[in-house]
């Protein structure tokens, strides 16, 4: 991903500019590697001072917005689609409340934790994050609250298990150890047709050859490189001999 220390890589949703934020429309817009066109994400919410400082706040924590700080992480236009349906969960919770500004002397930890209790346990802590931020821009004890709600520890969901009868894990096991073996065994034999020892300290290390020069048999300069047993044994034949520089 993008990132001011470490230059550019490129993504398929990678966020690529922030185009901005419409309070009324309570909407985002941004520019990611998988469109020409930007891109609009809308908090259906009511529109309240909240909404507006939610968005203002997923604004921040856009790694390449213009208002972004050390916290800012957000590089894919996943997160901002995940994060516009959540926000969507925490300001309805909020107007529940009766509140519609996050800056309210009733808003306290009881209160944001009561918040993103209807999420699931792996959106929760997206949601805590978004909701620290704001309280550290909005709220006069913000930076209290926001240490506080980072600080949150949340028990891990138990799901239902699932095991496999004796003879379909065996079978399972056997299918790929055959796949394994089968791929083993033609390398051994393409590195042993090359003219490396692969019997050697009956190890593997022929698996891990540098990249070297050698010659063929007539002369002409060839170029070895390391293999992975992954890849296929005619992928193998391809990508180790070629006409050397």
């Amino acid at each position: 991903m993008a990132h001011r220390t470490r230059g550019h890589r490129s993504g398929a949703y990678e966020i690529l500019q922030f185009v901005g934020v419409d309070h009324h429309a309570l909407t985002i817009t941004i520019r990611h590697a998988a469109g020409f066109q930007p891109q609009t994400f809308t908090v259906r919410a009511l529109e309240t001072r909240a909404a507006h400082q939610m968005l203002d706040a997923m604004a921040a924590s856009i790694r390449v917005s213009p208002t972004a700080d050390r916290h800012s992480n957000w590089e894919s236009r996943e997160t901002v689609a995940q994060a516009t349906w959540f926000a969507q969960v925490l300001l309805a919770e909020l107007d529940a409340h009766g509140i519609s500004d996050f800056s309210h002397r009733r808003v306290d930890i009881p209160l944001l934790r009561s918040l993103y209790n209807p999420l699931q346990e792996n959106t929760r802590r997206n949601a805590v994050h978004l909701l620290a931020r704001i309280m550290r821009a909005e709220h006069p004890n913000g930076h209290a609250l926001a240490a506080a709600l980072k600080n949150t520890r949340f028990a891990v969901e138990e799901t239902e298990r699932f095991t496999y009868d004796d003879d379909t894990a065996q079978a399972i096991e056997a299918a790929a150890r055959g796949v394994w073996s089968t791929h083993y065994a033609a390398y051994r034999q393409l590195f042993e047709r090359m003219g490396h020892d692969v019997h050697k300290a009956r190890g593997r290390g022929w698996l891990h050859l540098p990249a070297q020069t050698s010659s063929t048999p007539t002369g002409a300069p060839i170029r070895t490189v390391a293999l992975r047993p992954q890849d296929s044994p005619s992928m193998a034949s391809s990508t180790t001999r070629w006409p050397g520089p």
